[in-house]
């Protein structure tokens, strides 16, 4: 059936299948579309942007994650009149060059995905006037400039912000942030490779902050106040310079799902609590530290953890057998260690248990296991 028998059509959803070829011109045509979403698919060829203006009702266009060469603007294209678009998907679309100007036409915008791009050049003022937005996503790309924190005061709405990942930029908090207004919903925060050297401040004041992605800086401490952020589900700060020992307060996050502390300079004993101050916890990654002592032996029935990482240490002893009630495992990894045990064979019981590595350790004795301990998995 062609597009051109449905031309009342308002929502078209064609993402996820394998599409391949151009987008059919005729569907440019449906001046009654309100949603085009057909992210996920084999798309190529080039969009102008005055291909959009009949589109006079679209309001949701996400392109995402196709071969497209988009947007060419004709210089008599009037950019006031491009559709009341709210929600505009362009990562991994093949972007390059600078940030597309006409993007400040959208003033009803409230997602904006330009990430995993090759953009470059400074992030435009313009973006941070445009008031309605939820969602600014920007990491992956090959941004650079400063960041002021007074920047984001008009975004009140915003709930999701993604800095890093690839971009050069540096986040300046400032001296004095007293009078600035934060937009204190965000729940989302990536600022991953963001030149960071301390702690960024501000985001004590984000009271409903959910998911914390402060990885490849160079942040050296974590100030208490982070003990208190309890909404928190998921956070990284790896491949830090993190010094000191982990407080046991971390385990105050009962939310949290993904714990990455990863090469860092940690040091001291892994906090007990950490295997019974969560039943979601399901990725700890702890490797590339200096931590020491024992694993402790308080991993309680029910846990959800699906991935524990503490290679690369300097941790000693036997490896605790609570970790037989780790039934949803799939990922055990305490190589490069000074363990001292015989060979595990007690592990095969875990039923989803599919990685285990032991390498560089002082294991010892037969590695045939009683029939009872199969890894079924492996």
């Amino acid at each position: 059936m062609s597009l051109m028998q449905v031309p009342y059509l308002e929502h078209l959803k064609q993402g996820n299948n394998s599409f391949h070829g151009e987008i059919p011109r005729s569907l440019f045509r449906l001046k009654n579309l309100e949603i085009l979403s057909v992210s996920f698919n084999f798309f190529e060829g080039r969009l102008a942007l005055d291909m959009f203006l009949k589109l006079k009702m679209l309001n949701f266009l996400d392109l995402s994650f196709n071969k497209l060469s988009l947007f060419s603007q004709n210089r008599d294209v009037n950019v006031t009149n491009l559709p009341p678009i709210q929600w505009l998907g362009l990562s991994l679309c093949n972007l390059n060059g600078e940030i597309l100007t006409w993007i400040m036409n959208l003033t009803a915008l409230s997602h904006l995905d330009l990430s995993q791009n090759d953009l470059q050049g400074e992030i435009p003022y313009f973006l941070f006037k445009l008031e309605n937005l939820t969602g600014l996503k920007l990491h992956g790309n090959m941004l650079e400039g400063q960041i002021e924190l007074h920047m984001l005061s008009k975004l009140q709405k915003l709930t999701f912000l993604g800095l890093g990942g690839g971009n050069k930029l540096s986040f300046l908090e400032g001296k004095n942030t007293s009078n600035v207004t934060f937009p204190s919903q965000i729940q989302t925060l990536t600022l991953s490779s963001c030149n960071l050297v301390h702690f960024p401040n501000f985001i004590q004041h984000l009271q409903q902050l959910t998911d914390l992605y402060l990885s490849n800086n160079s942040i050296k401490t974590i100030p208490s106040w982070l003990w208190n952020k309890t909404t928190l589900q998921t956070l990284f700060i790896s491949n830090n310079l993190l010094i000191g020992e982990i407080s046991p307060s971390i385990c105050n996050l009962q939310s949290l799902v993904v714990l990455a502390l990863s090469s860092n300079n940690l040091v001291g004993m892994i906090p007990s609590c950490l295997g019974t101050f969560s039943r979601s916890l399901q990725v700890l990654d702890l490797a590339g530290n200096k931590l020491t002592g024992n694993i402790p032996q308080t991993y309680v029935k029910g846990n959800a953890l699906q991935f524990i990482d503490f290679s690369s240490n300097k941790l000693y002893g036997q490896l605790p057998r609570a970790l037989v009630n780790c039934r949803m495992l799939e990922f055990l990894d305490v190589n490069h260690n000074h363990f001292n045990d015989s060979f595990p064979f007690w592990l095969g019981s875990l039923p989803k248990l599919k990685v285990v590595s032991l390498r560089d350790n002082e294991f010892h004795g037969a590695i045939m296991c009683p029939l009872k301990y199969t890894f079924p998995q492996l």
